[in-house]
């Protein structure tokens, strides 16, 4: 059996070891080992922490499905509101809509650098706020204002980071650690990394917010109505309710049952970022994972 001391130090190894394995298979979709072999370091970090539960920390990949289901879902203000999007449905609409952005003055901006556009996930829109680099709230978007914590669901959703620290870095980090560990990532973008450098990455360690989608991918869909079938059991009729339904159910082991994922679409925090596809790239060498058709 291990000393505490030795044990801790295994622990720190295991959860940067399984979250570089969680992001190259859910987010960078590159898995480097077998599911089995993922699996058994899994189980050792488990193990591990039931020795030693003074050492399991709030990031650690064991908390990802470790939450009681809840009474209720407790309410959340937005400090800044999650707006939803207009819908049109022919190109005359599209139209009117480009001048109406004209009228407001946007007219030269749009013909010096063009559209960034983005495929719309159909699913259910959610916050996640980081304080010191560990995820400490996520929220549905509700009307816009107020919305519902349901931390403990996005927590089992894969491709959503428990911390935008990367690799692990010690509780003691200071910014020029986090701003290493970030850097790290961004080998071969001088791009990105001179984003960042103008930035820096004392911003990252207060408070953090990105907004994306929870959703569940059509062939998941198939596979889950597939499975439905043999049992007997109803279809659902499309993923996007699977998807809002599973985020809002008040025990997590369901949510993290529905294999969703989740890309995110912007930085809320104010970090003085010029242009919208900085946000992607922002959040992208943080670990989150975007949709990598959106230009």
């Amino acid at each position: 059996m291990l000393s505490r001391g030795e044990a801790k130090k295994r622990l720190v190894q295991l959860r940067k070891e399984i979250d570089e394995h969680r992001y190259l298979y859910n987010t960078k979709d590159a898995p480097k080992i077998s599911d089995a072999a993922y699996d058994s370091l899994f189980h050792e970090l488990v193990k591990l922490e039931e020795q030693f539960p003074d050492l399991i920390i709030t990031d650690s990949p064991s908390q990802r499905v470790g939450a009681k289901p809840a009474k209720e879902f407790a309410k959340v203000h937005h400090e800044i509101k999650m707006l939803s999007i207009n819908d049109v449905f022919n190109f005359e609409e599209l139209q009117k809509w480009e001048e109406r952005l004209f009228k407001l003055g946007a007219k030269p901006a749009i013909e010096e650098h063009g559209y960034f556009v983005e495929l719309k996930m159909d699913g259910l829109a959610a916050s996640l706020i980081y304080e010191n680099g560990i995820l400490s709230l996520g929220s549905t978007r509700g009307d816009g204002v107020i919305g519902e914590d349901v931390t403990n669901n996005l927590k089992t959703i894969g491709s959503i980071p428990l911390s935008i620290r990367h690799p692990r870095s010690s509780r003691g980090s200071t910014n020029s650690d986090l701003k290493l560990s970030v850097d790290s990532r961004l080998r071969g973008n001088d791009e990105i990394e001179n984003l960042l450098c103008r930035r820096g990455a004392e911003g990252l360690l207060k408070k953090f917010e990105v907004r994306g989608e929870a959703f569940l991918s059509t062939s998941d869909f198939e596979k889950l109505n597939a499975e439905r079938e043999k049992s007997g059991l109803a279809k659902y009729a499309n993923p996007r309710n699977i998807a809002a339904g599973s985020i809002r159910q008040l025990d997590p082991k369901i949510t993290a049952s529905r294999d969703l994922d989740f890309f995110v679409y912007s930085v809320a925090s104010k970090l003085g970022l010029q242009f919208h596809h900085e946000e992607h790239d922002l959040a992208k060498c943080l670990g989150f994972k975007i949709n990598k058709n959106n230009k």
